[in-house]
């Protein structure tokens, strides 16, 4: 079913100006203790098929968006490309100063005040560097590559009531380190930064323990999962491996949620692949009840319903004790290093052959 994917024909084509986002939740982020080895970035499955599509194009692979999640508070390794210095928290809190739904989205926003930094350093050079934030009209950070000031272009990506705006500001040149800090005494919510390097984006807008929460969407909300992560995100192509942490959610809920995804990432041009999810081991006391099942019957439903394409990553996924028997599975939920390796090429198999 590639080919209804317009996104598979141009990375087959040998186009580098693709972006890929990957949703949602411990499977793709590479989940915690087990799961990708550290740094989690780089193992998780994401970045694994970054590392193949890029490759095929013999160019480094670039970050994709990166969401500061708090995950990083408790495991710093997660992402070590990340360093926050001086006044810097998570914007988590739950009155209205600090967002009205923050639970999801306050969890990967950065709050840098006046006397706070922000230090990026990806692995391969960038040609250039965006920094995406959000709040009541937004002032330019003031931003240096490897040590010097830089120019800034900025880009309106999302305008919301009472003057809340979502800006990207994109660097004139790029290098190997970024630092930044507000421009002004007001803080400056940070939600991503990115390094560019000319070839495919692939950005993971996933974390340990959410579900397709993270994909409720309010249109006045700017602050939101979606409004984000998809309408600011304008990824080509949307990859959906949906289900681990729905497994209470009433079928209801999550078809709905989801269809709402496959909307918003519709609206903004691009196209959704989903992944059906991997066969959980049931006697692991992580899972609770085996409902799994009737996720996966949801994504097949919503596939023939819209139009998508669903990818089964092979039927030796549908057997824990099989896939745990080849090294695929770090524990009863989340897959090895192996597992993930698997995953990132049955995607990359799917999309470019």
């Amino acid at each position: 079913m590639t080919d209804r994917l317009r996104s598979a024909e141009r990375l087959r084509a040998g186009e580098r100006d693709v972006h890929i986002s990957a949703f949602v939740d411990s499977i793709t982020y590479g989940a915690g203790q087990t799961g990708a080895s550290q740094p989690k970035w780089r193992n998780s499955w994401p970045g694994r098929l970054s590392r193949i599509l890029n490759g095929r194009l013999g160019l480094p692979a670039g970050t994709g968006i990166v969401v500061p999640w708090n995950t990083l508070d408790i495991r710093p390794d997660d992402d070590p490309r990340l360093r926050r210095e001086g006044d810097v928290r998570q914007l988590a809190g739950p009155g209205p100063s600090d967002l009205p739904r923050a639970g999801v989205v306050g969890r990967g926003t950065w709050r840098v005040e006046a006397k706070g930094s922000v230090v990026f350093a990806p692995i391969a050079p960038s040609t250039e560097f965006t920094i995406y934030v959000h709040g009541i009209r937004p002032v330019a950070p003031r931003v240096e590559v490897d040590g010097a000031p830089v120019e800034l272009a900025r880009e309106p990506l999302l305008a919301g009531p009472e003057g809340v705006e979502v800006i990207a500001w994109t660097t004139r040149g790029g290098g190997q380190e970024l630092s930044l800090r507000p421009g002004s005494a007001e803080p400056l919510d940070l939600w991503g930064l990115e390094g560019r390097t000319g070839g495919v984006r692939v950005s993971t807008f996933a974390r340990d323990g959410i579900g397709t929460e993270l994909l409720a969407y309010d249109p006045d909300d700017l602050s939101g999962g979606l409004p984000l992560h998809a309408d600011a995100a304008r990824a080509d192509l949307a990859i959906m491996l949906l289900g681990a942490n729905d497994r209470r959610v009433e079928a209801a809920a999550f078809v709905e949620r989801t269809r709402t995804a496959i909307d918003r990432v519709r609206s903004v041009g691009g196209e959704v692949l989903l992944i059906h999810p991997a066969q959980f081991d049931y006697a692991d006391p992580l899972i609770g009840y085996p409902t799994i099942d009737e996720r996966a019957s949801d994504l097949a439903r919503l596939s023939e319903v819209e139009g998508i394409p669903l990818l089964h990553l092979g039927r030796e996924w549908d057997d824990h004790a099989e896939a745990a028997r080849r090294g695929w599975f770090a524990d009863g939920v989340h897959p090895s290093d192996a597992g993930l390796e698997v995953i990132a090429r049955d995607v990359a198999r799917y999309l470019v052959g």
